[in-house]
């Protein structure tokens, strides 16, 4: 950072065209305060200059590697762990309104299992309807199994993203 007194001219006189050079020396001759100021730029430009240039110690890109490796795994731990938390908040929530719903109406308790027996009859009977259609025709057929191939396919997927993130290694700075 440069004074007002120096500002009109670049720090380097390299930077300067002859005219300027020309103005500077000659505000340098008028101006004891602008020598002073000058002179003491040029004395931190010579200090920083003279000044050895330190180097990293030596496995200091190892010990980086490490440590970002090490920031990774634990900020990937802890969003498994919110993850899981938040699953496990759902779940109690869950068994907390299922345990409210038959402490209010125990009565209803036993409707309820009667009414989900039926329903599973129903599903029974839809898929049993369903494999009759598709004895029927070979569109139905192959429509069905696209479809489960592909639900196939996501679920292999959200597994193998689910191993990868929740259980992979991080080594030498690589997670792997």
């Amino acid at each position: 950072m440069k004074s007002r007194l120096l500002d009109p001219w670049p720090l380097d006189e390299r930077d300067l065209s002859a005219a300027e050079r020309e103005r500077l020396e000659r505000s340098l001759a008028e101006s004891p305060e602008l020598r002073r100021e000058l002179s003491a730029w040029q004395a931190i430009e010579a200090s920083l200059r003279g000044s050895p240039v330190i180097g990293p110690r030596p496995g200091f890109a190892r010990r980086w590697r490490l440590s970002l490796a090490e920031r990774q795994e634990r900020r990937r731990q802890r969003h498994v762990k919110w993850l899981l938390g938040v699953l496990l908040m759902g779940a109690f929530a869950a068994m907390l309104l299922i345990g409210l719903e038959a402490l209010a109406s125990p009565a209803q308790l036993g409707v309820a299992w009667l009414e989900a027996v039926i329903r599973v009859g129903q599903i029974l009977e839809t898929g049993a309807r369903f494999l009759t259609i598709l004895g029927d025709g070979w569109p139905a057929l192959l429509g069905a199994l696209a479809l489960s191939a592909g639900l196939a396919w996501l679920s292999v997927l959200w597994a193998a993203a689910m191993v990868r993130y929740g259980f992979g290694r991080v080594q030498n700075g690589v997670s792997g």
